[in-house]
């Protein structure tokens, strides 16, 4: 069966026991690459047939790194079994010297803005029979040598959310993860689940743009609660430059309620514009059916010993840098909803 394919200079393309293969090439040298990352398919509506993988390979001069703009899409990293809703499968390997090969695969519509990968790399989307490859076009670029603006390792107990948020949204400043693959994200809010986290901050000041939330969850069935309110810092000293919010989402188990204890501390509520004395700032949120939530702020020291929220809620503490988290425990046991404080219903 013949067919007749159409390629571009400096293009190699071949039919293998897989479909078709198609490699490209760009080098960058200190200054400038020699080409972009377009995505156009065959013209040969006969190679529709087969699945097909279009590959660049890219090489900087030493001591530079290559650099793929993915702003206009966006990438989320998957795992290598997982399938992406479009049926495009993007890979990026980065090339080592000891002969080693990084590989990791990604979709389209993530957050990841950039990816930085030193001396030598690949990047290729996979496409199946029968689906036209999407015309995109990835901008790659000279980078400098892959250096750190600051490293930063959280740990959380197994089960929680850490958030790094950009929270003036400056769009020069990226939250960064990967060694021999960098990949970097300019979005307002970064989440990651896991007990360790380890992120570069582009950003000439971090702990001005940046702040930290640790989110953890307690459930309430009709007779106990999962957990307490048990306040830990991060053992990071870095973590310390950073405002930080420690938050607690809580669910009871209908009709129950969830109740906190602060027998021991006892809470005092304040306006917004009120700054606490020891710079913690409590801040108690009943979610409503309705869509609607009820908001209350407190310091430490007051009168108020308990706190009742129907079906949903959180409890958080602000801390801002500088200020080390005091070491607290508030019980969480399982209330009734006759006992509910009306500003909570």
């Amino acid at each position: 069966y013949l067919i007749i394919l159409s390629v571009r200079l400096n293009v190699l393309s071949g039919l293998t026991q897989h479909g078709w293969i198609q490699f490209l090439f760009s080098a960058c040298t200190t200054k400038s690459c020699s080409s972009h990352i377009v995505q156009t398919d065959f013209s040969s509506i006969d190679a529709l047939r087969f699945n097909r993988t279009f590959t660049w390979n890219l090489v900087a001069a030493a001591p530079k790194a290559f650099q793929i703009d993915f702003t206009n899409t966006g990438l989320k990293q998957i795992n290598p079994s997982e399938k992406c809703p479009d049926r495009h499968t993007y890979t990026l390997q980065a090339f080592q010297s000891t002969g080693n090969v990084a590989v990791e695969q990604y979709c389209r519509s993530g957050t990841i803005s950039t990816a930085l990968i030193l001396k030598s790399g690949s990047f290729s989307v996979d496409v199946p029979a029968e689906q036209k490859l999407q015309n995109d076009k990835f901008d790659v670029t000279v980078g400098e040598k892959i250096k750190w603006a600051q490293k930063l390792t959280l740990t959380a107990e197994p089960g929680a959310t850490i958030n790094i948020r950009n929270n003036n949204k400056v769009k020069d400043c990226k939250v960064c993860t990967g060694s021999l693959i960098k990949k970097c994200n300019a979005e307002s809010m970064n989440s990651f689940n896991g007990s360790t986290v380890s992120v570069e901050l582009e950003c000439s000041r971090p702990q001005d743009v940046f702040s930290i939330e640790i989110v953890r969850r307690i459930n309430c069935t009709t007779e106990s609660c999962s957990d307490h309110i048990i306040q830990t810092d991060s053992n990071s000293t870095d973590a310390l430059r950073f405002n930080r919010t420690f938050t607690w989402n809580l669910t009871a188990a209908a009709p129950k309620a969830f109740q906190i204890n602060f027998t021991k501390t006892g809470l005092k509520q304040i306006n917004p514009s009120e700054k606490c004395p020891d710079r913690h700032t409590y801040t108690l949120q009943a979610f409503q059916s309705t869509g609607n939530v009820a908001v209350g702020k407190y310091c430490r020291s007051g009168t108020i010993s308990t706190a009742l929220i129907l079906k949903s809620g959180s409890f958080s503490v602000d801390v801002p840098a500088e200020q080390k988290l005091q070491n607290d425990k508030f019980d969480v046991t399982v209330g009734k909803k006759s006992s509910l404080l009306p500003e909570f219903l």
